[in-house]
C-alpha cells in the first residue's frame, strides 16, 4: 500500500433602549465632550470602550483627562449651546461618578456606578453602556433629567471623599542640551494574549468517519475587532481495518490565521480563516498471508480553514471557546492497493472538505 497525492446594568433612567439612530440623525447629533478624571493618567482602555459604545449615537467627540475635579465645575462651566458634556470621576474608591450636562436644555443626569473589582473589563463595559444610554435618553427627551438645583441636591447627598493634594512641583534642573526632535508616538493598546488547550473532532473519510485532535491554541490581539490565532495539534492513531491490507494513520498539524469578532453581552462572536501544514505518518499492515504491505511512510500537505465561534469569560482570566470549522485539504490524498496484475485501486480516500468542532479552555491576559 502506498500514499499518493496530486498538486493541487443600567439605572431606571437609562432604560430608553429601543431608540435606533440612523445616519441622518447622527449627522445632526450635538458635539460631545467627555472629561475622564483620574489621578494617574487617562485609562486608554476606558476611552476605547466608550468610543465603541457611542460611535453610532454621538456627533463630534472630544476628550480631556484632568487629574482632579471640583464638584462644582459641571455647574460653573458654560458648554456650547448645542453641546453635551460628561464628567466621569474615577478618583473615589470602588465607584465612578458620572455627571452629564445638556447645553441645549441645561438639564442634567447624575449617576454613581459601583466598581467592586476596580476598572476591569466589566467595569469599563458598564460605564460605556451608561454613557450610551444617557445620550439616547437625552435624544428621546427623557423625563428623568434634572434641573441644575436638583442635580446639585442629588450630588450633595453622595458620600464625601478626600481630595488628593496637588502634586509637588519637580525640583529645578539645568536645561538639557538640545537634542533632535523626536516624533511623539501615542501609547497603543496593550497586546492581549489568550493561551489554552483544546480538543477537536472532524469528519475524515468514509472508511474512518471521525478523527480527533488535541493541541495548544494561542490568541493574539486584538486590534479593534481583528485578532490573530495560532495552534499546534496532534491527531492520535486512526486505523482502517481492510482486507488484505489495513492502514494506521497519525498526524501533526500547525495552523495560523485571523478572525473578526464582535461582543454581545458577556459573549464574543468571531469569524475567521487561516491555513496550515499537516504532516501524516501512515503504516500499512498486512492482514492476509498472500499480501505484502508497503513500508511505513510520511508526507505533508496544505490545508485551509474557515471558522465561526463563541467565546465567554468566567471571572477575570478564564476563557471558554466553542468553534465550528471547515478544513479544506489542498491535496488529493488517497491510499492505494496494488493488485498482482499491476493495477491499483483506492482503499482509503480522505474527504477534501472536513467539517468539525473544537472546544478550548484558556487563560487570558
Amino acid at each position: 500500500m502506498t500514499a499518493r497525492r496530486a498538486r493541487g446594568r443600567p439605572g431606571p433612567w437609562l432604560a430608553v433602549a429601543a431608540t435606533f439612530i440612523g445616519p441622518a440623525a447622527l449627522a445632526q447629533a450635538p458635539p460631545v465632550t467627555i472629561a475622564v478624571v483620574a489621578p494617574e493618567g487617562c485609562p486608554a482602555a476606558l476611552r476605547e470602550r466608550i468610543a465603541e459604545q457611542v460611535a453610532d449615537v454621538a456627533g463630534d467627540l472630544a476628550w480631556s483627562c484632568p487629574p482632579r475635579l471640583d464638584e462644582d465645575e459641571p455647574f460653573r462651566s458654560a458648554p456650547a449651546a448645542d453641546g453635551v458634556q460628561f464628567w466621569i470621576d474615577l478618583t473615589p474608591e470602588a465607584e465612578a461618578r458620572l455627571t452629564l450636562r445638556d447645553g441645549r436644555s441645561d438639564r442634567f443626569l447624575v449617576r454613581r456606578i459601583p466598581l467592586p473589582r476596580g476598572l476591569d473589563e466589566i467595569g469599563r463595559e458598564e460605564i460605556g453602556q451608561i454613557v450610551r444610554s444617557a445620550l439616547l435618553a437625552l435624544r428621546a427627551g427623557g423625563e428623568d433629567t434634572l434641573t441644575l438645583a436638583e442635580a446639585r441636591a442629588e450630588i450633595a447627598r453622595w458620600p464625601r471623599r478626600s481630595v488628593p493634594p496637588p502634586p509637588r512641583p519637580p525640583p529645578p534642573v539645568s536645561p538639557p542640551e538640545p537634542t533632535p526632535v523626536a516624533r511623539t508616538v501615542s501609547p497603543g493598546r496593550p497586546l492581549a494574549l489568550v493561551v489554552g488547550a483544546f480538543l477537536s473532532w472532524r469528519v475524515f473519510a468514509p472508511q474512518i468517519p471521525l478523527v480527533g485532535e488535541a493541541g495548544i491554541g494561542l490568541g493574539i490581539g486584538r486590534w479593534g475587532p481583528v485578532g490573530g490565532w495560532l495552534e499546534a495539534a496532534y491527531q492520535p492513531e486512526a486505523r482502517y481495518d481492510g482486507s488484505p491490507v489495513s492502514v494506521a494513520l497519525d498526524a501533526f498539524a500547525a495552523r495560523a490565521g485571523l478572525d473578526v469578532s464582535v461582543r454581545v453581552g458577556a459573549l464574543r462572536f468571531r469569524l475567521g480563516a487561516g491555513a496550515g501544514l499537516t504532516r501524516t505518518t501512515f503504516t500499512p499492515q498486512s492482514t492476509d498471508p498472500t499480501a505484502t504491505a508497503a513500508p511505513p511512510g510520511t508526507f505533508s500537505y496544505l490545508t485551509g480553514r474557515a471558522l465561526a465561534g463563541w467565546e465567554g469569560r468566567f471571572g477575570r482570566h478564564a476563557v471558554a471557546t466553542l468553534t465550528l470549522f471547515l478544513d479544506v485539504v489542498g491535496t488529493d490524498v488517497h491510499y492505494d492497493l496494488r493488485e498482482p496484475d499491476g493495477t491499483t485501486r483506492r482503499m482509503l480516500v480522505p474527504r477534501r472538505f472536513q467539517p468539525g468542532v473544537a472546544f478550548q479552555l484558556a487563560w487570558g491576559l
